[in-house]
């Protein structure tokens, strides 16, 4: 019996730290709408687009703006702080 119970706490054990790594290994993303929300303040236009690109670093929105008189314009927003890293 003592034998189960310490294979059954070291199975525990490893389960709770593989939990634990996968929580800390996934950065918290903002909502599209938090996204769109920071675009917004800072362009007027329609979203044509939004999409959460792969980086190396933060996670990324990548959100395409119509602007008057049909410009579009690409907008890179943090994924993690919703502030907006470049404008083209």
């Amino acid at each position: 019996m003592r034998k189960v119970l310490i294979v059954l706490f070291i199975i525990g054990s490893l389960l709770c730290s593989q939990i634990s790594y996968a929580k800390r290994s996934k950065p918290d993303v903002i909502s599209k709408g938090e996204a769109i929300s920071a675009v917004k303040s800072e362009l007027r236009g329609k979203i044509l687009s939004i999409h959460l690109i792969p980086s190396e670093g933060p996670p990324v929105y990548k959100v395409k703006l119509l602007l008057a008189k049909g410009r579009v314009r690409t907008v890179f927003v943090d994924g993690q702080s919703g502030q907006i890293i470049r404008i083209r």
